[in-house]
């Protein structure tokens, strides 16, 4: 009797032991899925983000490049080593992303939030120095002058942006603050008479009694002047006074958004369960402002917090099954309490895609 018992232990023993590794084996495979979309959502991500703007400068003089959007980096090859310590030899490759669009923030994965808080933007930017295909440094001691381009009359401070394991942005406040320059507005002339020049030269010089006539600037040539000094200025203004860098990276020009009204949280519940990785954006329409989160299958929900309540926005998932592209596109008004969002993907292509969320 006792024999049969333990026997029959034995063989509930070897089921059980089965029965574990089946349940391994399966949560492996399901692992192994998630690791995969995670890598294609990785690849997409990279596909539709802006490619740098590159310049070749000189390794022996100093140089100014302009990006496109208006910033403007000052070269010192002198304030420039590779990263171990050797000096810079040839000449250096400046990349450079400029992302000034809310559509912008959303196809370079760059949310506008610092440690959980809100941020407004005026511009985030990536500057990053090469030669021959090794990656430069600031030395010790030294710094790289920027310009950035001024698109909010709000005072905007300096935050470094650091991505964590998942690909998503934070932003770190620093100590420097972004300040306007002080060139005086020309004072304005008015139009020029064209046929009133000549005359008035002559009268001013009958008027005056002189014997022989002084150089008269007419009005046409102070107009010109004016105008001339009014592009100069618009051109300066255009831009802060330069910030020192100290290391390469993403930099933020923002502000925190310290809203005081009534806040409320957006649940998105994926509707598909064949999506087990996707990647999420809300997006306000009127304020320069992102956030984004990741789902992942075991979750089952994603939720944007304390969400300013009245204002317009719209949510963006994007999601990679079986090597295609899926898009979630939903408008609403934040509301004054949570709410919860089902959401439904469907079938793209990465070309529609891209123009979707330019559309933001």
């Amino acid at each position: 009797m006792i024999k049969n018992i333990i026997v029959v232990v034995l063989i509930a023993l070897s089921l059980s032991a089965c029965t574990n590794d089946a349940a391994v084996s399966n949560n492996a495979d399901n692992h192994k899925v998630n690791t995969e979309d995670l890598k294609a959502m990785s690849t997409l991500l990279s596909s539709i983000a802006d490619k740098p703007q590159h310049f070749k400068v000189s390794g022996s003089k100093q140089s100014i490049i302009s990006g496109a959007r208006g910033t403007k980096i000052a070269i010192n090859p002198a304030a420039l080593a590779f990263e171990d310590g050797t000096k810079v030899n040839g000449s250096i490759d400046v990349a450079l992303i400029e992302i000034l669009d809310n559509h912008s923030f959303a196809l370079n994965n760059t949310q506008t939030v610092s440690d959980g808080k809100l941020l407004i933007s005026g511009g985030a930017y990536y500057i990053n120095m090469t030669s021959a295909g090794k990656q430069l440094k600031i030395i010790d001691k030294a710094a790289v002058s920027v310009e950035f381009p001024k698109i909010a009359d709000e005072e905007m401070s300096f935050f470094k942006g650091e991505r964590d394991s998942a690909n998503q942005m934070n932003w770190t406040l620093s100590s420097e603050k972004f300040t306007a320059k002080t060139k005086p507005e020309p004072e304005q002339k008015k139009d020029y008479r064209e046929n009133g020049d000549e005359l008035e030269a002559i009268l001013n010089y009958v008027d005056s009694g002189r014997n022989q006539p002084e150089q008269v600037e007419t009005s046409k040539e102070r107009y010109e002047k004016y105008q001339k000094e009014n592009a100069g200025y618009l051109l300066e203004a255009k831009t802060y006074k330069a910030i020192e860098i100290l290391n390469f990276g993403w930099i933020n020009c923002d502000r925190f958004w310290n809203e005081t009204g009534p806040k409320s949280n957006i649940e998105l519940h994926v509707e598909d369960s064949l999506i087990t990785t996707a990647q999420f954006y809300l997006v306000f329409k009127d304020i320069k402002s992102t956030m984004s989160d990741v789902f992942y299958k075991q979750q089952k929900t994603v939720a944007f917090q304390q969400i300013p309540s009245g204002k317009n926005v719209v949510i963006v998932g994007l999601a990679v099954r079986n090597g295609d592209c899926y898009i979630f596109e939903h408008s609403l008004t934040t509301p004054n309490e949570n709410k919860v969002v089902p959401v439904v993907f469907k079938k793209t292509t990465q070309e529609d895609l891209i123009k979707s969320i330019k559309k933001i």
